[in-house]
């Protein structure tokens, strides 16, 4: 989004011929002003951007990690029920099968 700015009438042989006299030097002085204020506003807009993407990348990071400690613990809960019900469907089945020899 970067605008270019077109000077045609900074070069004509008019202005190039008379560059040392005051009123050359003061338009290009204030072309350099604008371009260096456009530059501290770039450059000051990329820092914010940067910034904000930090800010971005370290909540993501929060996140993921909230993610990922939400999942473990799913996983010790289901890994402890399922091992608690097939003890106990492994007993089950080793008291009736005790009970169907014995009959």
């Amino acid at each position: 989004m970067a605008t270019i700015l077109h000077l045609p009438h900074l070069l004509t042989d008019d202005v190039v011929g008379s560059a040392s006299s005051g009123v050359a030097k003061r338009q290009f002085t204030a072309y350099d002003g604008f371009f260096i204020h456009r530059l501290e506003t770039v450059k000051a807009k990329a820092q914010e951007t940067s910034d904000e993407f930090e800010t971005a990348r370290k909540r993501a990071k929060k996140c993921k990690q909230a993610f990922e400690r939400v999942r473990k613990e799913r996983f010790d809960r289901f890994m402890n029920c399922f091992e608690h019900v097939s003890n106990k469907i492994d007993d089950i089945y080793k008291v009736s099968l005790s009970l169907s020899t014995s009959l």
